[in-house]
């Protein structure tokens, strides 16, 4: 079980999930619709939430959520099937590279290896969201310079 305190949904589940919709939109080349983009962000984080409560191990609870998300963005921000994939799985390896360079910055020049408390880890994992929303701002830079013109 991967369960999360209700600090770490609301500040990391949450904006992350906003993020993740926001890289569909931009791959979408799509107007963001208020509406649909808050509802597919909202509906995201809190089926990861429930999946993180299943007895799952760990990185199945990410395919589940990529599944989830594909479908979220065909049904509820409305592209195509193609961009959903594409979009979910540059944001997940985005994630995951902002994760790993945050633990090895951690690790190597701080000698922190374990999170002793949810705040703790909480505030230690937060300089990867930052990282994953410089990202996407670079993405939609890249995208509206290079490929909108």
């Amino acid at each position: 079980m991967l369960k999360l305190s209700a600090l770490e949904f609301f500040f990391r589940t949450i904006p992350e999930s906003f993020l993740i919709v926001m890289v569909a939109y931009i791959f979408a080349n799509k107007k963001i619709s208020r509406k649909s983009f808050i509802v597919a962000s909202l509906i995201l984080a809190v089926i990861t939430y429930l999946v993180r409560l299943l007895p799952i191990s760990f990185g199945v609870n990410t395919m589940i959520n990529m599944i989830v998300f594909i479908i979220i963005g065909i049904n509820i921000i409305k592209i195509n099937i193609n961009i959903s994939i594409i979009s979910v799985f540059i944001s997940v390896i985005s994630i995951y590279l902002c994760e790993w360079i945050n633990v090895i910055i951690l690790n190597d020049l701080f000698n922190i290896d374990r999170f002793s408390n949810d705040y703790f880890k909480f505030l230690l994992t937060m300089p990867s969201l930052f990282m994953f929303a410089i990202v996407v701002l670079l993405f939609y830079m890249f995208i509206n310079k290079f490929v909108r013109r």
